[in-house]
């Protein structure tokens, strides 16, 4: 089974919260270290962040495509990270399209595998923003671990003993110190994969 978080969202969620969320991941990746890009990892794309539509993946190092190609089909070189067949795929939560209601009929569901990547930072962060504005009408799950993968008070790695990057829950609350710290946000967990 494949590192991966998922969000339940009710059909029926507040419009507004969700827009704040969006603003608020807006913030987050202009203001992280973590570079993102479209959701096929071209390096040239942007992130997309509109009040139905999110959609970032981590840069693919590997693509070939110019600026000109972006709107051109990208040849299988340049497949962020394996793509959506692979281990990795973009952070997409698009309001806009019936299929991502899935076994659930008054829920949408997406998933991100996103292979511990760099962006999988932004993709947790993503996902703190939208539980704070969205409450209960959001549910969360990960296969990261709430105190180790998502970076819940750790800052020094337990395997080594040099500095490693903070983790989601840190940079979050330091982007936002304004809010109260952030709690386990998920309805079930996993001990991590």
């Amino acid at each position: 089974m494949s590192y991966c978080h998922d969000i339940l969202l009710d059909k029926n969620f507040d419009r507004a919260a969700f827009a704040a969320a969006a603003k608020d991941i807006r913030t987050l990746i202009s203001r992280s270290e973590v570079k993102v890009v479209g959701s096929y990892g071209r390096p040239l794309s942007l992130p997309v962040v509109e009040e139905n539509l999110i959609e970032f993946n981590g840069i693919n190092q590997k693509c070939v495509c110019g600026e000109s190609d972006l709107d051109d089909y990208c040849p299988p070189e340049c497949s962020p990270f394996g793509s959506f067949g692979g281990h990795a795929q973009p952070f997409i939560i698009d309001l806009t399209s019936e299929s991502y209601i899935g076994f659930c009929k008054d829920r949408y569901w997406f998933d991100c595998k996103t292979k511990r990547k760099p962006y999988d930072k932004l993709v947790k962060m993503s996902m703190i923003a939208l539980k704070h504005h969205l409450g209960d009408s959001i549910e969360l799950s990960s296969h990261g671990n709430w105190s180790y993968d998502w970076g819940a008070g750790y800052e020094l790695s337990e395997l080594t003993p040099r500095r490693t990057p903070r983790g989601a829950v840190a940079v979050y609350e330091h982007i936002f110190p304004e809010r109260a710290p952030v709690q386990n946000i998920f309805s079930r967990e996993s001990d991590g994969f």
